[in-house]
């Protein structure tokens, strides 16, 4: 393996580390590190394309596995390295005017070889890519500033490209400004700083050896650079004295040689420095890192796991539980739902084939295998009972069908007859074999095992009298049957005296089972009794005297006791009776009589008036009885008045048609009168104006109510002059009046208007005050300002809608007001503005492009300051006169509909230009044809500002003029044309448009 093998490879595993594109990263896509040998060929994509692919199951660019085998195998991918050269001028032309770089690059490598790009349309990224290696960037003379801004947009990009490998030759001699920043942590070409002696810093550096020998390490020569290198990081390649004027800088993997050099014209001695230059790109282009890669990928093929399936049996009954296991890999996937090793029960009979997936964990390679199971089924079994329900002591025969064979449990016998000992719900299992597979099914009867009914008969007395009831009642079950016609639980009376003895038959409804019983019961005789009272007949209140006989022992309902006197309680005919007891059998009887009991009257006191002011009469009226009597002198039905205040009893006693009497009281109060006063809050007002009426008197609780709809103590607004009265009502009724008048004095009748209604800021309105009835007036204008004359004159100040107000005064001091709204409209007045780009008006551009900013304006004349029309133009475009150095003042009026104008004023300035050129060669050979040199101006030269110098290569002037139709015929003080060659000028001058002066400087060639 030779030294730049190993650096590929080095190159390709730094880049591997990396997140961006090595120059020499190659990559594969589409292997994997792992297959299977039955898995499907991978198509491989190589970057970049174009080498060659290589290795076991390789065909073309597809990798298979199964024509690989198993085994690790290695897979190579080879491509070899291709390299892009750039050179980059401005589009201006090359430095100095000469194409000795361009030699230098086909002297590196080869006319053909390399790209010529320029800074001006040259596009960064499709020159600095991975294809290429080496770049020359070279700005000289008039060409520094494209090299700067190309570098400017792109210093990133680039930096980035020689990061990762890439190699730069970066040169300018920059004539046309400042220092010239290079980039690459801060390498600065500083300017000027002209050297014109170099000597090699380093003389074993490779580019002083070669390819191009021999190559001086010293040189000479005017101006061999225009600027020394500052920066960081720098090896110094050339140097004078302190200052370094070639120099090397390592950037990340790449290389950048920086100068500031001149072209070989300028240099001595100049081929060598031609075939220096030619080495220094030969040298980077070598640094650099190619495209070229070899990638070996190792792949392995694994073989398929040796995977069998077990099983716990392979026939089997249906419902019995069948486990499957996978061998052979590390894990197991079942067909069917089934999980490896989970004991289950195959859901259908019939037979099966059971597919196992196993998996090596190493590898993640399938394979498979199948188990036939056979899952047979059951017979189907039924049990039968005959008949399924007795009652106990009864018999049962039990027996199986759907089998060969059966066995019952509880000591069941198939087809014995069977008597159960026992009450209840009893299930009988039988299981049924096939004599074949083997395979059972069971069923299982259940019988029910009815309980005999335990009968019960009662009675709710076992002795009664005779005529009492008694009831027989039952229990124990669903259907109850009592003989001699008894009902069970429901009452019946016998009809003779004795001894009874009643039968019961009990049957359930459900199980149809049956028990008896049997009750006694005895029946007496009653005893006669007999009632008797003293009167029959008496008034509430009086008392009467019961008596009975028949029996041993009596008892009165009412708390009547034989014997004892016994008033009623209530009015009415009552019923007493009297209940006799036998003591020996303690049987009863009853006797009863009627009493009449009269109830006393009803009587009320009534008054057709309970509460009455002092002097008013009422009327007593008694009622409920047949006569009355009253009291305090009064008579019935007659009009009687009370004497004094208060409150006074009067009672009256009634008599009925039985002559029973009653008596009643009813209260009568005399209440005094108010002394009533009437109040208002003004006695006179104006017209619009409230007062409040009120009374007083009634004291606490009383009312008053005013005529005229007035409410007491409430305001309201009178509208004309009159007598109002009060009543007022104190808590207990009695009222009293009062009057109070009140005068309304009439408002003025307020009317005004403005003479100008709209207008502009500082419009002035005339308003006429049509008031009748006022002797002083109060103006409010709606801005803040107010006047008390009678028609007044007002100014408003600023833009907007205003209220105006008019508050007129009678005499009697009564106010009126009027009020329009945004009555005054006030507009703001227009305000002129615009603007206009000033920067490009000169002779060769004097169209002006003018951009209306005006406020509160809807028409526009413009007057443009060179005679032309008045334009009316919201927003106008005008040609101004080629005349150079021309001033104008336009003037825009800017006018609204209400005739408010505004008017502004600017200036347009035309400028001259400055044109003007230099040759670079003349022929002073008397042919009256390019005989001169010297500048020609198109316009803009100050005639009386002008100096022009030319030097020789040494630096001595041979030409000076201060004017510019004066040119240089080629000699020195008037004498012999000069010999031919180039020259120095520098040339000064002032310009027409400014202050400005010119400082420019160049070579011309001299042929003769």
């Amino acid at each position: 393996m030779n030294s730049n093998y190993i650096r590929i490879i080095f190159l390709i595993i730094c880049c591997i580390s990396k997140s961006f594109l090595s120059f020499s990263q190659c990559i594969l896509t589409g292997l994997q590190s792992s297959y299977c040998i039955d898995d499907t060929n991978s198509t491989i994509i190589p970057l970049p394309d174009g080498g060659l692919l290589a290795g076991p199951g390789i065909i073309d660019d597809t990798f298979n596995p199964e024509l690989a085998g198993v085994g690790t195998h290695t897979i190579t991918y080879e491509l070899d390295g291709v390299e892009d050269r750039y050179y980059l001028t401005s589009i201006n032309g090359n430095p100095w005017g000469s194409l000795s770089n361009q030699t230098c690059m086909d002297n590196a490598f080869g006319a053909g070889n390399w790209i010529q790009e320029t800074f001006e349309s040259g596009v960064a990224a499709t020159i600095f890519t991975s294809t290429t290696s080496m770049v020359f960037l070279d700005g000289s003379d008039f060409n520094a500033s494209e090299l700067e801004v190309f570098l400017t947009a792109n210093i990133g990009l680039i930096e980035d490209w020689v990061n990762e490998g890439g190699c730069l030759f970066l040169n300018a001699a920059p004539n046309e400004g400042g220092d010239l920043d290079f980039g690459f942590g801060g390498t600065v070409l500083e300017y000027p700083l002209f050297l014109n002696n170099a000597a090699a810093a380093d003389a074993s550096h490779p580019i002083f050896l070669g390819p191009l020998l021999p190559t001086a390490v010293a040189m000479t020569g005017f101006y061999i650079s225009h600027g020394k290198l500052t920066g960081v990081g720098l090896t110094p390649i050339l140097v004078d004295g302190g200052d370094v004027t070639l120099a090397e800088k390592d950037w990340g993997l790449g290389k950048v040689i920086f100068g500031g050099l001149t072209t070989v014209n300028h240099h001595s001695p100049a081929p060598m420095v031609s075939n220096l230059r030619s080495n220094i790109l030969t040298y980077l282009d070598e640094e650099a890192n190619k495209v070229d890669c070899l990638i070996e990928q190792e792949v392995v093929v694994h073989d398929l796991p040796d995977v069998m399936a077990i099983a716990t049996e392979d026939t089997l009954c249906f419902d019995e539980l069948l486990t499957l296991t996978g061998a052979g890999a590390d894990t197991y996937v079942w067909n069917l739902g089934v999980l490896d090793g989970v004991p289950f029960t195959p859901a259908t009979t019939g037979t099966f084939d059971f597919i196992v997936t196993g998996e090596s964990g190493l590898s993640g390679c399938f394979n498979s295998d199948t188990l036939e199971i056979v899952v047979n089924d059951n017979p189907s079994v039924a049990g039968i009972a005959d008949p399924i329900e007795i009652c106990l002591g009864e018999f049962i025969t039990f027996s199986g069908t759907g089998a060969d064979s059966y066995i019952w449990n509880l000591g069941v016998l198939d087809g014995v007859p069977f008597q159960p000992v026992t009450v209840g719900i009893h299930d009988y299992i039988v299981t049924g074999s096939l004599d074949v597979t083997g395979c059972e099914d069971k069923d299982t009867v259940s019988v029910i095992v009815n309980e005999l009914p335990i009968v019960e008969g009662s009675v709710d007395a076992e002795e009664i009298c005779l005529g009492e009831s008694i009831t027989l009642s039952g229990s124990g079950a669903d259907i109850l049957t009592w003989n001699l016609g008894a009902v069970d639980g429901v009452a019946f009376n016998p009809v003779t005296a004795g001894t009874y003895s009643y039968i019961l038959s009990g049957e359930n409804y459900l199980t149809g089972c049956q028990n008896k019983d049997t009750v006694d019961f005895v029946v007496h005789e009653l005893p006669n009794v007999d009632a008797s009272v003293d009167s029959d007949e008496i008034c509430l209140g009086e008392s009467i005297i019961f008596t009975s006989s028949g029996a041993d022992t009596y008892s009165w309902d009412f708390g009547v006791e034989d014997g004892v006197p016994y008033i009623p309680l209530t009015v009415g005919t009552h019923t007493y009776t009297v209940t006799g007891e036998n003591l020996t059998t303690g049987c009863i009887n009853t006797d009863t009589l009627n009493v009449v009991v009269n109830d006393l009257p009803e009587v009320n006191a009534t008054v057709n008036e309970s509460e009455i002011c002092l002097g008013e009469s009422v009327i007593f009226l008694g009622e409920g009885a047949l006569t009355y009597s009253w009291d305090m002198g009064v008579i019935n039905g007659a009009p009687f008045t009370p004497a004094a205040v208060g409150t006074q009893t009067y009672t009256v006693m009634g008599t009925d048609i039985n002559g029973c009497q009653n008596s009643a009281a009813i209260d009568v109060t005399v209440f005094n009168n108010p002394i009533v006063t009437g109040h208002s809050s003004s006695l006179t007002i104006c017209e619009g104006e409230s007062i409040v009426l009120s009374g007083t008197g009634a004291g606490a609780g009383g009312t008053y109510i005013w005529n005229f709809g007035v409410s007491d103590g409430e305001d309201f607004f009178p509208d004309l002059t009159r007598t109002y009265t009060v009543t007022g009502t104190n808590s207990t009724g009695c009222s009293a009046t009062d009057d109070v008048m009140v005068t309304v004095n009439p408002l003025p009748i307020v009317n005004f208007s403005g003479d100008e209604l709209f207008g502009c800021v500082n419009h002035n309105v005339n308003f006429t005050n049509a008031t009748s009835g006022a002797i002083s007036y109060q103006w409010n204008f709606g801005d803040g300002v107010t006047s008390d004359l009678t028609h007044p004159n007002h100014s408003y100040q600023y833009a907007g809608l205003y209220d105006v107000k008019l508050t007129a005064i009678s005499g009697l001091g009564c106010k009126a007001t009027l009020t329009f709204e945004d009555y005054i409209d006030v507009l703001d007045a227009p305000i002129a503005n615009f603007e206009f780009d000033a920067v490009d008006i000169n002779i060769n551009n004097t169209e002006v492009e003018f951009v209306n900013q005006s406020e509160n304006a809807t028409s526009y004349k413009w007057t443009f300051g060179d005679g032309s029309p008045i334009s009316e133009i919201t927003n106008p475009i005008h040609i101004y006169p080629e005349i150079g150095n021309t001033t104008y003042v336009i003037t825009l009026i800017a006018e609204n509909d209400y005739a408010c104008a505004d008017t502004t004023t600017n200036r347009v300035l035309v400028n001259d230009l400055l044109l003007y050129y230099l040759p670079n060669t003349f022929t002073p050979d008397g042919n009256s044809f390019n005989d001169n040199f010297k500048p020609y101006f198109g316009a803009g030269l100050d005639v009386y500002d002008f100096h022009l110098v030319i030097f020789n290569r040494w630096g001595e002037m041979v030409f000076e003029s201060y004017d510019a139709t004066a040119g240089w015929d080629g000699t020195y003080g008037g004498g012999e044309t000069l010999e031919s060659g180039v020259y120095i000028w520098k040339m000064e001058f002032g310009e027409t448009m400014s202050d400005k002066r010119h400082y420019v400087e160049g070579h011309v060639t001299l042929l003769k």
